[in-house]
């Protein structure tokens, strides 16, 4: 599936090539998933494009996009984060916003079920969040009091969670052999999550 690589032709591109259809959108970040892709623009909001198996566009259907279209419901975006079939968009207030697939609770909405459409993350809404990120099945979030949650498959230990806690979990956890020490920022790979604490340990 190359929809998320080139959004005019469903094709292969091997040098770099301007996407048309952006170019007079002065876009600031991007985000790319296992095959969807998504920029945000200097206004905040937000267009995808690529495969849309699962509603990882956002966009209510699993139709894919071959070109960028812009998500409804997302504004005042400051990044965003794609695993496998999830995605995350974090506003400028700190709320996240989380959809797609959810077959391994990687969305953190209490439930197992599909998000079709990006919805407000609620367990999280009275925290204000700075950092995201989405592993393959998993998603982590950071607070501005410097504390980690994590959600999703668990198999591996990806979450971090209580020593022999490898179970999937469809809401966040905070990550309690992390408190005191003022995380800064994350990032997950496929199934790992690495943090930067305040000390500047890693």
């Amino acid at each position: 599936d190359n929809t998320s690589l080139f959004p005019n032709k469903n094709e292969s591109i091997t040098i770099p090539r301007l996407i048309e259809s952006l170019k007079d959108i002065t876009c600031i970040k991007i985000a790319c998933g296992w095959s969807h892709s998504f920029v945000i623009t200097d206004n905040g909001l937000v267009y995808g494009w690529g495969c849309g198996g699962s509603s990882r566009l956002g966009l209510g259907t699993d139709l894919d996009q071959l070109i960028p279209i812009q998500i409804p419901g997302l504004n005042n975006i400051q990044s965003m984060s794609c695993g496998y079939h999830h995605t995350m968009a974090l506003d400028h207030d700190g709320q996240l916003y989380t959809w797609g697939g959810n077959d391994k609770g990687q969305l953190g909405h209490n439930n197992w079920k599909q998000q079709n459409i990006p919805k407000l993350n609620q367990s999280l809404s009275s925290n204000v969040i700075t950092s995201i990120s989405c592993g393959a099945f998993h998603s982590a979030a950071v607070t501005k009091q410097g504390k980690l949650y994590t959600w999703g498959y668990g198999e591996y230990g990806q979450l971090g969670l209580s020593l022999g806690d490898i179970n999937d979990h469809n809401q966040p956890q905070l990550v309690m052999g992390l408190n005191g020490m003022n995380v800064m920022m994350v990032n997950c790979g496929g199934d790992y999550t690495v943090v930067v604490c305040k000390q500047f340990m890693v």
